[in-house]
This record gives C-alpha cells, sequence and structure tokens, in this order.
C-alpha cells in the first residue's frame, strides 16, 4: 500500500515549523487543514501551546475583531 504523505512548512518569528499530514489516516481533516492553509486562514496566529513532535495549538485569527475565533472553521469529523 502506497502512503501519502503532505508536508507543510510555516514561517514563523522565531523558526521554522514543519508538518506532516498522513493523508491515508486522515483524509477529510488533511483536505480541510490544507485548504485553510491556501486561504491565509493561519496568517498572523498566535501559537500558544507546541509539543514537538505531537500538536500546535493555534489561537485567536482575527486579531483586528474582538470576537474570538472570528473566521472559525468546522471540521468534520
Amino acid at each position: 500500500m502506497c502512503k501519502i504523505v503532505i508536508i507543510v512548512n510555516f514561517k514563523i518569528n522565531c523558526s521554522n515549523i514543519v508538518i506532516k499530514k498522513f493523508e491515508d489516516k486522515s483524509p477529510t481533516k488533511v483536505q480541510k487543514f490544507l485548504e485553510c492553509c491556501c486561504e491565509a486562514f493561519y496568517n498572523s496566529s498566535i501559537l500558544q501551546f507546541i509539543i514537538n513532535g505531537f500538536i500546535i495549538y493555534d489561537g485567536y485569527h482575527n486579531l483586528g475583531t474582538t470576537e474570538k475565533g472570528a473566521k472559525a472553521k468546522t471540521i468534520k469529523r
């Protein structure tokens, strides 16, 4: 079986982050994540919690508003 690995690079203020997405394990979430990247959804996001090799939590997206998650996206499970 062929394993597809998608690699996304994020450039942040102090470093770069490389994210590997395994499309065979969660194709819907991978597709939605890539759509958000292409729409520049994560631009100006605040990364509030990072565990190397495991998870990244991002913070507020639209800093020009007073509403939390003003540009929130829903991802089907």
